[in-house]
């Protein structure tokens, strides 16, 4: 950016909102749902397989479990889709946080001495750019993360009320 007066930003390089989404976007786990939707659903997946026998081994401890062993595949089930959640409310928080910076009129951000914090408005170019990227870019990730964790929520509620009817809640 140039110095003159009407292209002067104050705003530290790393908290101007491109910058921040332009690192988030390279980052291996976020990028994810950006460019291959497939690959994180499998990384997704691959959560869940990799955390299901660490809660079979868990749930085994049971005596109780150990002699119902239905009940215990169905609680493994049940609790291993917490990773998968979990996972994808961190990329929903982050993708969140990065659209609002993007659709903002101002800039906030810390100066490195005593200020404790700053708004910057941005000028019209940047107000512009940074809409169309919040709108062209990320608004679909977060669509696309939202209806994700509404089938896996559905999924781990739908789990939980067929336990409660199969085991009658015992």
């Amino acid at each position: 950016m140039s110095n003159s007066p009407a292209n002067y930003c104050p705003v530290p390089s790393g908290q101007i909102p491109l910058h921040e989404y332009q690192e988030f976007s390279n980052s291996w786990f976020l990028k994810l749902p950006l460019l291959d939707k497939s690959a994180f659903i499998k990384l997704l997946f691959l959560s869940y397989i990799i955390i299901f026998p660490i809660f079979c081994i868990i749930y085994n401890a049971s005596a109780y479990l150990k002699s119902h062993l239905m009940q215990l595949i169905f609680l493994t089930c049940i609790s291993s889709l917490i990773v998968p959640i979990l996972l994808l409310i961190r990329q929903i928080i982050v993708w969140n946080y990065i659209h609002n910076r993007l659709y903002l009129r101002h800039i906030e951000y810390e100066e490195s001495d005593w200020h404790d914090g700053q708004k910057w408005v941005k000028t019209k170019d940047m107000q512009d750019r940074d809409k169309l990227i919040a709108s062209f870019e990320v608004s679909p990730v977060l669509s696309y993360l939202y209806k994700l964790i509404k089938n896996i929520i559905i999924t781990f509620i739908a789990l939980i009320i067929s336990y409660g009817f199969i085991y009658k809640l015992v």
